[in-house]
């Protein structure tokens, strides 16, 4: 691979949250993220995360997901990945500069890989730092047929070497445009810029992009 070489992704996500049972919530996320080269890696993946809101500036997040990540240029696997997240959150609901509830976040990931052939299982811990927010922009809150701006800054930290995987993020950031439906729907379609590294060869992307489109569905 060319470190030098630009890698496109396409993502679909859909969250689905159920009614909420306060300080309790659950969302609900399928979804499938494509490398659109030749001969390029699939990630079909399901996560579920339980979240406690005791109060408006804390959450905190307990999660599971698991990856099928086909790869025709390496070997296909198995990924079960189990979330713990602590957050901060500013619950300024559009007041300042139509920023609505920025939150600071901090991720730790048990990574669980189950590969095909002959090449060794393994078992990884990372860490994310997350900072993210929304800018509405026709109204201070994310009323119906208001437009806001998802945003996010990342890095990421491995904390016992890396797993062998095509992508894995060094660093990102996002920005996109998402509409508020109906009180059930939201819509969303981001830009997500990073660098990755290829753990299979230990060579870098430079530059890797993602178009990410997202449906948030409120039953």
């Amino acid at each position: 691979m060319d470190s030098r070489a630009q890698e496109t992704v396409l993502t679909l996500d859909y969250f689905g949250y159920p009614p909420p049972d306060y300080p309790w919530s659950l969302e609900l996320n399928p979804g499938i993220s494509k490398s659109v080269k030749p001969n390029g890696w699939r990630d079909f993946y399901l996560a579920a995360t339980e979240s406690w809101q005791p109060e408006g500036w804390f959450r905190a997040d307990g999660g599971a997901e698991v990856h099928r990540v086909v790869d025709p240029l390496f070997v296909n696997s198995t990924e079960l990945r189990g979330i713990l997240l602590g957050a901060f959150v500013f619950p300024t609901q559009g007041k300042y500069l139509n920023l609505y509830n920025p939150e600071l976040n901090t991720r730790f990931d048990a990574r669980f890989f189950f590969y095909e052939g002959d090449l060794e299982d393994d078992v990884k811990t990372r860490i994310r730092f997350q900072l993210l927010g929304r800018f509405t922009i026709n109204d201070t809150v994310l009323s119906i047929g208001t437009f806001y701006i998802p945003w996010a800054l990342e890095s990421y930290t491995d904390l016992d070497g890396d797993p062998k995987e095509r992508s894995a993020y060094m660093w990102r950031w996002r920005a996109g445009i998402g509409y508020v439906v109906s009180g059930f729907l939201r819509t969303e379609l981001h830009y997500i810029a990073s660098r990755v590294r290829d753990t299979t060869t230990d060579e870098f992307e430079l530059s890797a992009r993602t178009i990410w489109f997202v449906v948030r569905n409120y039953y």
